[in-house]
């Protein structure tokens, strides 16, 4: 997908939304267009590459050791019993 945006010099251009990041951290824009209207770098909130600036400990991800292939996590046998019992309600209660 392509954005369009403004250099530094007034010159206006489009570019992949990929190298946006690049330009604004090189100066290299001085605003780009959101879906809501112009933005000019400096004075507007933008988003930054959050993975830069996070300094804490990732939570996204297990820091433990991965389960064998085939052997479930307990938080997935905690899911499937729940789901498991919920089925045998309904079927219990269905069959009447």
């Amino acid at each position: 997908m392509m954005i369009r945006i403004q250099y530094a010099d007034g010159r206006y251009d489009m570019v992949k939304i990929s190298q946006l990041d690049r330009f604004i951290a090189e100066s290299r824009i001085s605003g780009f267009r959101r879906a809501t209207g112009w933005v000019v770098i400096g004075r507007d909130p933008i988003r930054r590459n959050s993975k830069d600036f996070f300094l804490g400990a990732e939570k996204r991800y297990p820091t433990g050791p991965l389960p064998a292939p085939g052997q479930k996590s307990r938080g997935d046998f905690e899911s499937l019993s729940s789901q498991e019992n919920r089925l045998n309600r309904y079927l219990e209660s269905n069959d009447g």
